[in-house]
């Protein structure tokens, strides 16, 4: 709260606090014993600035394209759904740490979660975050949907059997998805381009930034892309390739994991993480619990 306190004052604007079973308006004294989900959306929405600690704030600043902080001590879902989309510097512990004229460009944040979602169909706040930019008129309705029905299917799976989904809805998600699809057999240099083109990112940045020139545009992103760091699990990242990886955790109670008896199956997962690396292959661990299979690796 006290962050709130301080930005709600830097920015000149009245501060709302949500809870999970009522809303106060500290500034303005308007006060709701509770809000659906409809109401919570619609603040986030209109608000000028949003600081969090919860998953689905975080998830829906950055669908609006929203100015935010995450405010939370230690929570591994969060910690994954902002790095997926490069924004840990929004993280923060201690509210005395703010920059707010450190802005997220969300230009980088979209073009990132086009080429992720991707390769990676599972990832419910990807597909949120870029679905209707441009408009594909996938109502707001459908997204809820997809989060109670989403049962660890990929998210065009989820929507099709959701019920309720809309014709036009149907064949609006058809055409994205085949769309999509095609993004993963594009060479890495042309990416950004058929994401403005072919996807039609660029008929969103159009009507958001009153232009059509979007070559400066591209050579920054591909700049951007080129020095860019991909964090992803080891089930995530099966199938794709990088020049360098790094796995982190290396050590003999994290791979093999120390609750799963199939050392098979972990073994499996291990060689999933080494054949991801085209050049490189760097090891992170503690030298009193290396794992052994860093060791099996090593074995002529």
């Amino acid at each position: 709260r006290n962050l709130g306190l301080l930005i709600s004052k830097s920015l000149g604007v009245d501060l709302i606090e949500c809870y999970s079973a009522n809303l106060k308006g500290y500034h303005n004294s308007d006060k709701h014993s509770a809000f659906s989900t409809e109401e919570f959306l619609d603040l986030l929405l209109n608000a000028a600035f949003v600081v969090t600690n919860s998953f689905h704030g975080v998830a829906f600043s950055v669908i609006f394209n929203k100015q935010f902080y995450a405010a939370y001590n230690e929570d591994s879902r969060k910690d994954c759904l902002l790095a997926e989309l490069q924004l840990l510097s929004r993280h923060i512990n201690n509210y005395k740490d703010i920059d707010l004229d450190a802005k997220i460009d969300y230009k980088n944040v979209d073009i990132n979660s086009y080429i992720l979602l991707s390769k990676d169909r599972f990832s419910k706040e990807l597909f949120k975050n870029i679905v209707n930019k441009p408009n594909r008129y996938i109502g707001r309705l459908c997204l809820i949907k997809l989060d109670r029905e989403y049962l660890n299917k990929d998210v065009f799976s989820t929507l099709y059997s959701a019920p309720g989904l809309s014709n036009d809805e149907y064949r609006n998600l058809k055409k994205f998805e085949r769309k999509l699809n095609r993004l993963k057999y594009i060479k890495d240099e042309n990416k950004i381009s058929y994401i403005i083109g072919n996807l039609g990112y660029g008929e969103y940045l159009e009507k958001k930034l009153g232009t059509k020139d979007f070559s400066n545009l591209i050579n920054n992103l591909n700049k951007t892309e080129e020095s860019s760091l991909t964090l992803s699990t080891i089930h995530k990242a099966k199938g794709t390739e990088y020049e360098n990886i790094i796995i982190l955790n290396c050590t003999g109670s994290n791979i093999p994991y120390y609750k799963n008896n199939d050392i098979e199956e972990e073994r499996r997962i291990f060689y999933v993480a080494l054949t991801r690396g085209i050049s490189s292959v760097y090891f992170i661990t503690r030298e009193e619990e290396v794992s052994p299979f860093i060791n099996e690796a090593n074995e002529p």
